[in-house]
């Protein structure tokens, strides 16, 4: 394969190998996305320039989610943490929403451009801390390779045990009756 053969219409074609590689690790971040009751409602198909994003009926709650409201919340999370995983590597993108009118499932379609603009110092710093969350003490597997990024900040923790019956030191509840 020739660069001219990497050639579009629109815009030129990054190096395949960083593109895929860069998707993939966009792909990988935006399953770290927070999701209605941890559904991952979310579906991602690579190209070799291009990630797409669809929803997963299949994950849709009907008794708390009858319109699929949250489902399409949840999947705009994900396209957002891919957006910030490639933003944070210098890698411009064009996002179309709702790329396909006759597949309503078809959220998004991310394309990598060929100009880069240089890693955004704020997506960075936001990408790296996404590495710090963690669900019920539990690390994710890109955090362990990073334990000292934004040190300043307490990592995000997602506790899942019932609430506890103790009350909150200095609060009181006002009593509902006279």
């Amino acid at each position: 394969m020739t660069p001219e053969s990497w050639k579009s219409d629109t815009h030129d074609i990054p190096d395949a190998v960083d593109a895929t590689a860069d998707l993939r690790r966009a792909a990988a971040r935006a399953t770290l996305a927070r999701s209605v009751q941890n559904t991952q409602p979310w579906r991602f198909d690579l190209g070799p320039t291009s990630l797409d994003l669809s929803a997963d009926a299949t994950r849709r709650l009907p008794v708390i989610d009858p319109d699929g409201r949250q489902l399409t919340i949840s999947c705009g999370a994900a396209l957002y943490g891919a957006r910030l995983s490639l933003q944070a590597r210098g890698v411009p993108v064009s996002v179309s929403l709702l790329p396909d009118p006759t597949r309503p499932e078809h959220l998004a379609h991310v394309e990598i451009l060929s100009a880069s603009h240089g890693r955004d110092p704020v997506a960075t710093a936001e990408d790296r801390a996404a590495d710090e969350r963690h669900t019920t003490g539990v690390r994710s597997a890109l955090s362990r390779s990073r334990r000292t990024c934004c040190s300043g900040s307490p990592p995000r923790r997602t506790r899942r045990e019932p609430p506890s019956t103790r009350s909150a030191p200095g609060w009181t509840v006002p009593s509902s009756r006279p």
